[in-house]
């Protein structure tokens, strides 16, 4: 078999490098010899890529594909090929040293169990702003928002056997003073094995920083020794629809970390 390979294409194989050992064509009545006996008289017995899936166009790379010469010069190192290793879980950042010390205009309240029944240890605590009226976050009258995040933590399979609390933070009442929230109070209370932060009020007076959620997002926090997601809040969803995948990798995210207690 031949190439018919112009002047322009056989100085595109030596720009590239790419050497090209296929004989020109055979003048008339001569035949090609091989190293066999057999004599090749036509182009199917010389060994080659198959055509059919190459156009035209192609023929100058089916040329690299020719037999290798007798003593090929030795091809150029190429560098060492890292093999990437998997990434860890994120590990965990510390807060600020202060954290518990920082007044604040926010007062956390008591965890409450959610889905009737006292949630097993190691289970999440969730910490949201309390916008829900009446006691149960999750009862009819708290709306929309208390259905969203009820199912958010039914997809979670937080509800079979109950693995959930949660601690609402709202605005002190006027003229009263600032004081430093109970965080460290109400971890050793409810011993969960994740805090998952709802909300950028909840990040930020959690984590002591005031820094845009996103940037807070898709990490883990240290909060009193206990890990710490962040996510969006209930609220927040309803009025981004386009956030859901977003808040559903961070839950994916804290499922994924040891010691939470999963059925």
């Amino acid at each position: 078999m031949t190439l018919n390979l112009d002047a322009r294409q056989r100085a595109m194989l030596e720009e590239m490098h790419v050497p090209f050992w296929w004989p020109e064509p055979p003048l008339a009545g001569e035949l090609l010899a091989s190293p066999g006996p057999e004599v090749a008289t036509s182009s199917a017995s010389a060994p080659s890529a198959p055509q059919a899936d190459w156009p035209a166009a192609h023929d100058a790379p089916a040329a690299v594909r020719a037999p290798a010469p007798p003593t090929p010069a030795p091809a150029p190192m190429s560098a060492p090929v890292t093999r990437a290793v998997p990434a860890p879980s994120p590990a965990m950042r510390p807060g600020p040293a202060s954290l518990s010390q920082a007044p604040s205009l926010w007062q956390l309240h008591p965890a409450q169990a959610l889905f009737g029944t006292p949630p097993v240890p190691g289970g999440f605590l969730l910490v949201t702003e309390a916008v829900w009226p009446g006691e149960d976050p999750l009862a009819d009258s708290a709306g929309a928002a208390g259905q969203l995040l009820a199912n958010m933590l039914r997809a979670m399979r937080l509800h079979q056997p109950p693995r959930a609390w949660l601690a609402g933070l709202s605005r002190r009442p006027a003229g009263e003073a600032a004081e430093p929230l109970p965080w460290r109070e109400l971890l050793q209370a409810q011993q969960p094995g994740l805090v998952l932060l709802m909300g950028r009020t909840a990040a930020r007076e959690a984590l002591g920083r005031d820094e845009p959620l996103g940037r807070l997002r898709g990490q883990v926090h240290d909060l009193h020794g206990v890990p710490a997601i962040v996510t969006y809040d209930a609220s927040y969803l309803l009025r981004t629809q386009a956030d859901k995948a977003r808040a559903w990798a961070d839950l994916c995210l804290a499922l994924s970390q040891p010691g939470v207690a999963l059925a």
